[in-house]
């Protein structure tokens, strides 16, 4: 915009009334004086002054408008002629005795000009934002009037103790080191790009992050300076279900944002986590449980299945009520196939799609004794593929296979809740890729990295050694003695003497 359009505008306004006093020691006056500051300075680079000077006219105009518009007194044209029309009816009518016959109590011509005030709800401001303006437009312009009210804020705050927050009485900030005003400083300009950082790469006067850094010390202006701007990107991933942090646990979930986002603070994922009503909704209650540990032969060698109930869930998701899920003993790699029904010929088909997901047949199978697994058109189904197939008795029945559900619907819950759906059958693929590409603590790989070329590895670090579920309150060659009520060996009645590890157990307790 040239300049004499400027000169022009700011002139038109300090003509307009008689208010320019009040003005000048307001927010529109100090936005007129950053204007002008911005028009003569010579320093600095030309694009930066332009860009700068834009931005100060286009807040100044802003704020120019909002002024005009702001609630104004309304008055009544010809009302008292209207309040004192009467009716002619043929009758005289008499005041009654309650009434005062003075009658310069009544509305007369003189009083037509008073001055009605109008309520705040029937401003012009507010009929202006009704219904003539869309949803979209009121939710944009609530959003601003938001950052406003917060730049205002932060700039009450700064004004407050200028030389506390490095800055100076005419919108300069100071900088630390060397004690003079930045070449190119702007507060104002500052305030807006701290308050509202988009774009990212849109350019900062100088001593925004020195601003910054003093704003953060005070509790108050901290609470203003966008807190919540990394929950966007965390959320972003973690309400993705085929990312691999996708409604996953909190491990998980900070591995796959820390990928991204190598700046991250433990303190900020955590509020995050706090805040977020998915997450805290779905935190499971940590028990533990002592269980024994399934141990396979090799990769793709011993697979676990079973099936995972959404019966409520049919309705919406074309007729699937169950998802046969098998999972690989070491790799822990998840395969599914949605399945309508619990009839051999529907299973056989689920385990047709699952044979055709998985690099080769797997050599043993795991299921319940559950008839859908029993049945004789899946024991042929399996002697024709060339499977062994178990059935466990136990309670957890395949403990891998439902530890390997309750983790796909842990997610997936967390995703219904979070986009108020309930239809899993087009997400399954996504949140098994997910999964399959997200780091198991058991064997410290991602599960799709697992092949036969280091399987043996794989297999060493995880079930290599026998770990007893406490470490053994004797070591070998110590002295120990055993309770006479609880040990019935060879070492009853004997004199204490060092023995062998292996002889070690829960009942034998180490010398004191």
């Amino acid at each position: 915009m040239p300049y004499e359009h400027y000169k022009g505008l700011v002139a038109a306004r300090e003509t307009k009334n008689d208010d320019d006093d009040i003005a000048e020691r307001t927010n529109l006056g100090f936005v007129k004086r950053q204007v002008t500051a911005a028009a003569q300075k010579r320093k600095g680079n030309v694009s930066e002054r332009n860009a700068m000077y834009n931005q100060q006219l286009r807040r100044y105009l802003k704020m120019r408008k909002e002024q005009k518009e702001r609630p104004v007194r309304v008055q009544l044209s010809n009302g008292a002629q209207l309040l004192n029309k009467t009716v002619e009816t043929g009758v005289q009518v008499r005041p009654g005795p309650d009434e005062p016959k003075d009658q310069s109590l009544l509305i007369t011509d003189e009083d037509e000009e008073e001055e009605i005030e109008v309520p705040k709800f029937l401003t012009p401001i507010n009929l202006k934002a009704g219904s003539s303006r869309s949803p979209r437009a009121n939710k944009k312009a609530t959003k601003q009037q938001k950052l406003t009210e917060k730049k205002d804020h932060l700039l009450a705050i700064i004004m407050s103790d200028p030389q506390r927050f490095g800055a100076t009485e005419r919108g300069q900030i100071i900088n630390p080191k060397t004690g003079r005003e930045f070449i190119d400083s702007d507060l104002g300009w500052s305030i807006e790009r701290l308050v509202d950082p988009r774009p990212e790469n849109a350019p900062s006067p100088s001593g925004t992050k020195e601003l910054k850094k003093k704003l953060a010390q005070d509790p108050q202006a901290s609470r203003l300076l966008n807190p919540f701007f990394m929950d966007k990107k965390i959320n972003k991933i973690y309400t993705d279900p085929a990312n691999p942090g996708g409604y996953a646990g909190a491990s998980a979930l900070y591995a796959a944002v820390k990928k991204k986002h190598p700046k991250l603070k433990r303190a900020e994922f955590e509020d995050f986590l706090q805040r977020n009503t998915t997450y805290t909704l779905f935190k499971p209650k940590r028990e533990k449980f002592r269980r024994l540990r399934t141990v396979p032969t090799g990769f793709m060698t011993d697979v676990q299945a079973d099936l995972a109930d959404f019966q409520a869930l049919s309705r919406k998701n074309s007729g699937y009520r169950y998802l046969l899920l098998a999972v690989d003993v070491l790799s822990r790699r998840m395969f599914g196939s949605p399945v309508k029904s619990k009839r051999p010929v529907d299973v056989k088909r689920a385990f047709e799609e699952l044979f055709e997901q998985m690099p080769r047949v797997p050599d043993t199978m795991y299921t319940d004794r559950g008839l859908e697994f029993v049945a004789k058109p899946l024991k042929e189904f399996y002697a024709e593929k060339g499977i062994q197939k178990f059935e466990t008795s136990s309670k957890k029945k395949a403990a891998v296979a439902e530890r390997a559900i309750r983790t796909l619907k842990t997610r997936l819950y967390k995703y219904f809740s979070a986009n108020n759906t309930s239809v899993w059958v087009d997400v399954v693929p996504k949140f098994l890729s997910a999964i399959n590409n997200s780091v198991c603590r058991a064997t410290g790989l991602r599960p799709n990295e697992i092949s036969d070329t280091n399987a043996r590895e794989v297999w060493k670090r995880v079930y290599g050694i026998a770990h007893l579920d406490k470490r053994p309150k004797i070591r070998a060659g110590e002295t120990a003695i055993s309770p006479i009520t609880l040990i019935t060996c060879t070492l009853w009645m004997r004199p204490a003497q060092p023995i062998p590890s292996t002889i070690c157990s829960k009942t034998i307790m180490a010398q004191s």
